[in-house]
């Protein structure tokens, strides 16, 4: 048998990560990318102390960089003072690991650089088109002809995933519809606001009528705002693209700082002054039964965003797919340590029985997560003058109520160990 390749769809954040897990237990796998270059401009994200903790076993934290986040504010639009805190002292002392925010792209390079230096093979412009599973082996096609084939295949494809529809299929089951939460989001990198320099590591969160933002910086000296709200009538039927063309960006933009006009001037400022303004109506997927995360033959398995596509509310999904990375990690075995041959560890049943436990262990919490997180923006994004009470009282519960937010944070950033 050899050393057992393992076919890897999608260099997000994921891909990468599971495939330096699997070569340090004796595995060859190979990242497959339907893109040209990983990871897009005009995005950022979080890596909590749950994500951060799986990337500083391989070693990947020492070298990132990204921006800590030394405190965190909840206000309304009009500047009230609803929450704060310090994080990172905080986080560290608890979890080990700080909050931290990045550039998407910044990430995906560092992630990448770090498969070059594992000599990992990343094939990119693969788009699969067909996946071919018998009992010996599974074979990816891509729409160009390229094959590859390996003993499994790990989906890590994100919310678009061409192994969920496969998987779904051999259960006998008919595409998916994605299913439109009711928000929407833009979002830009921006400058940071002049007023902000001096809190140049904060993060905030901004509550308006029907609407939220997001603020925090990237960098030294920039930052990203997301704007979340209840679409205006007709905005439902704009189109699912996170890329405007630039006269459709001014005339949005315009439309921005008019429902904005109330709201702080760093929020205008960081608007005003992105280079680009990305939208998107914020989907999601209906939550998988567990034997839906793996094929019917055993020889794919679902991670991250395929597997259990988060909304952004909970600021969770590159960090529940890190988690889904370092627990099917510890579930299949180490080939470097084990005096068998491969053949002999690794069987089908074996595969089939790690899965198994893999999905065992991860649905219920990500399945917690995904209600949480879109629980969570219909909450902050109210529909309704009642909607408006209910967050109010959720801050109020907050701010008087310490342990229930120590709750939160121990359920959220306690994992994987």
């Amino acid at each position: 048998m050899g050393t057992p390749k393992v076919l890897i769809v999608g260099c997000g954040v994921a891909g990468p990560v599971i495939a330096l897990f699997l070569k340090r237990k004796g595995y060859s796998p190979i990242v497959l990318e339907r893109s040209k270059s990983t990871g897009y401009e005009g995005s950022a994200l979080s890596l909590a102390p749950n994500g951060m903790k799986v990337l500083s076993t391989l070693g990947l934290t020492t070298s990132l960089d990204a921006v800590q986040y030394e405190t965190t504010q909840d206000i309304t639009c009009d500047g009230t003072l609803l929450s704060e805190g310090k994080v990172s002292s905080a986080l560290i002392e608890k979890y080990g690991q700080p909050m931290v925010a990045l550039p998407r792209s910044s990430l995906n390079r560092h992630l990448k650089n770090a498969l070059l230096a594992a000599e990992i093979p990343l094939k990119s412009e693969f788009k699969v088109s067909e996946i071919i599973e018998d009992e010996d082996q599974v074979t990816v096609v891509a729409e160009d002809g390229r094959k590859e084939s390996g003993s499994f295949v790990i989906g890590c494809d994100g919310i678009n995933s061409v192994v969920r529809a496969w998987i779904l299929n051999s259960h006998g089951l008919p595409p998916e519809s994605v299913n439109f939460t009711g928000i929407v989001q833009h979002r830009g990198l921006a400058p940071t606001p002049r007023s902000m320099l001096k809190n140049a590591t904060g993060l905030k969160f901004i509550y308006g009528p029907s609407a939220y933002v997001t603020y925090y910086p990237i960098s030294s000296m920039s930052c990203l705002w997301a704007l979340y709200q209840r679409p205006k009538s007709g905005a439902a039927s704009w189109p699912d693209t996170r890329f405007l063309t630039p006269e459709v960006q001014e005339e949005r933009r315009k439309e921005l700082m008019e429902d904005l006009k109330d709201w702080p001037e760093f929020v205008k400022d960081a608007v005003s002054t992105s280079e680009e303004i990305i939208y998107l109506r914020l989907c999601d997927r209906p939550i998988l039964p567990p034997e839906q995360w793996v094929s019917v033959k055993g020889r794919c398995v679902l991670l991250g965003d395929a597997a259990h596509p988060l909304t952004p509310h909970s600021g969770q999904g590159a960090n529940q797919a890190l988690e889904d990375t370092w627990h099917l990690a510890q579930f299949l075995p180490d080939l470097k340590s084990n005096t068998s041959e491969p053949a002999d560890v690794l069987t089908l049943s074996k595969l089939k029985a790690v899965f198994d436990a893999f999905v065992q262990k991860r649905e219920p919490r990500t399945t917690t997560i995904m209600n949480r997180s879109k629980n969570l923006g219909n909450l902050k994004c109210p529909d309704s003058p009642k909607g408006e009470r209910r967050r109010a009282g959720y801050f109020e519960t907050i701010k008087f109520n310490g342990a229930m937010g120590q709750k939160m944070q121990d359920f959220m950033f306690g994992e994987p160990f």
